[in-house]
């Protein structure tokens, strides 16, 4: 991993994290809709570990038929780890 990588990684968890920490605060007002989309919280099972996890993705087109998540990654390589994650257990 080159430091260029190592730093949008960094930049991205740090977002993630604020964007989190923002939304609790303001009870979910604020954040909730970024560009229009909606913010869902997706929980996920480690393949591996068996570690549970959560991300925040968007989701740029919902109704009541499907639900279409965004885990870009800023749309850079490789894909997000949530991507094969959530593929691993799937669960309703």
């Amino acid at each position: 991993m080159n430091i260029r990588t190592t730093l949008v990684d960094t930049g991205m968890k740090a977002m993630n994290i604020a964007h989190r920490a923002i939304m609790t605060a303001s009870g979910g007002r604020l954040l909730s809709n970024p560009m229009g989309m909606p913010t869902v919280e997706l929980h996920t099972i480690g393949r591996k570990s068996g570690q549970r996890r959560s991300t925040l993705l968007t989701a740029p087109v919902h109704n009541a038929d499907r639900v279409v998540l965004v885990a870009s990654k800023g749309r850079r390589r490789p894909q997000p780890a949530v991507v094969p994650e959530s593929c691993g257990q799937p669960r309703r």
